[in-house]
C-alpha cells in the first residue's frame, strides 16, 4: 500500500503542479540526495520542513497538504482506508513520522514494539 500511494502522487503533482514538482524534487536532491516523493515517503516531516524553508507556515500547510497529503488521502479512501488529513498534517508538524506512518499504515504497529 505505501508504494502504491507514494507513487500516486508523482502522476498528481506532474499533471497539477509540474513547476512545484521540478522545484521541490531539486530542492531534496540539493538538501537530502533524494527526489522530493522519496524524502516525503520515508519522512513526510522531512519534506514539509523542506517546504518550510521555502515559503511562511500557512502557504507551507497549505501546500503540503494539496500537493502530498489530499493525494494520499485520496489513494488510500480507494483502499477502504479513511485517515483525517488534519491528523496527518498535525503529526508532520510535530515531527512525528512513525506516529503518521502508523496512521496511513505505513508501517506495521505491532514492529514499534519494545520487545524488552
Amino acid at each position: 500500500m505505501m508504494e502504491k500511494c507514494a507513487e500516486s502522487i508523482i502522476p498528481y503533482l506532474k499533471s497539477s503542479a509540474p513547476g512545484a514538482l521540478s522545484f521541490l524534487d531539486l530542492a531534496a536532491q540539493l538538501a537530502y540526495s533524494k527526489g522530493v516523493v522519496n524524502l516525503f515517503s520515508e519522512s513526510p516531516s522531512r519534506a514539509y520542513l523542506l517546504m518550510l524553508s521555502y515559503m511562511n507556515t500557512a502557504s507551507a500547510d497549505l501546500a503540503f497538504r494539496l500537493l502530498f497529503l489530499n493525494p494520499l488521502v485520496d489513494c488510500l479512501k480507494k483502499q477502504r482506508v479513511q485517515v483525517d488529513p488534519d491528523a496527518l498534517l498535525r503529526l508532520v508538524k510535530l515531527g512525528d513520522d512513525v506516529g503518521f506512518r502508523k496512521l496511513v499504515g505505513w508501517i506495521d504497529v505491532h514492529a514499534c514494539r519494545d520487545t524488552s
